[in-house]
């Protein structure tokens, strides 16, 4: 039986975009999602979350779907997104980069988060204390800690179940972890030397990283 494949696509940004170019990109979205992302106050925050749409509406047409499929796009649940017809995914976005994990065979979970300063009573509530005497131990543990929160939250998102589990629950070992009964492998990815990246799904699988220029996830029209 062939290992299951992961597409991993991502994409950054340096600048806020122009009005008009914003405006444009998304009118390449749904109207819920358009709703959505306008409600955000600070310009990175709708530019990430437009970004990680858009990559997903780059990865479709691979998958035999039209680009415009992404309308279609619902949230179980759990809050989990997904359109029918497509392959599961999972889309993560921080700082100014954002990341689009596609299953063929397998459905992903992916988080992304900036390195940065940040110590253990930071994310108390979500470490156990089994963690937390780790990371006490460490000299400089932020990088430990950001790495130990994307495997959680990875996780969690391959479970489908977002943040509504308790994370101190969700403990990492050794690459796996188990969440609601069922044992997810973990796999660290370098989309970004600034970054900390997390793939987790249920059983082995591959990856293949492809860096989106914005050139291409934006119609020439709006560059």
């Amino acid at each position: 039986m062939a290992i299951p494949q992961v597409q991993i696509f991502t994409a950054r940004f340096d600048d806020a975009w122009p009005a008009e170019m914003l405006e444009r990109a998304l009118a390449l979205l749904g109207p819920a999602d358009q709703a959505q992302i306008r409600r955000f106050r600070r310009w990175q925050d709708r530019q990430l979350r437009l970004v990680g749409r858009l990559l997903l509406r780059q990865a479709l047409p691979a998958y035999g779907l039209a680009a415009e499929a992404l309308w279609r796009l619902q949230r179980e649940a759990g809050g989990r997104p997904f359109i029918t017809g497509a392959p599961a995914f999972s889309i993560a976005h921080a700082g100014s980069r954002a990341v689009c994990a596609v299953g063929d065979g397998v459905t992903p979970g992916i988080d992304l988060e900036p390195l940065r300063p940040l110590a253990p009573a930071d994310l108390a509530l979500a470490l156990a204390e089994v963690e937390r005497r780790r990371l006490a131990a460490q000299a400089n543990p932020a990088v430990e800690l950001l790495r130990l929160w994307t495997q959680k939250e990875s996780a969690l998102k391959a479970c489908g179940r977002g943040l509504s589990l308790d994370l101190r629950l969700v403990c990492p070992q050794a690459g796996r972890v188990a969440v609601a009964g069922v044992w997810y492998e973990l796999q660290t990815v370098v989309v970004d030397p600034a970054y900390c990246c997390c793939l987790a799904t249920a059983g082995p699988a591959t990856v293949r990283l492809t860096e989106v220029p914005l050139a291409i996830l934006l119609p020439p029209a709006l560059l």
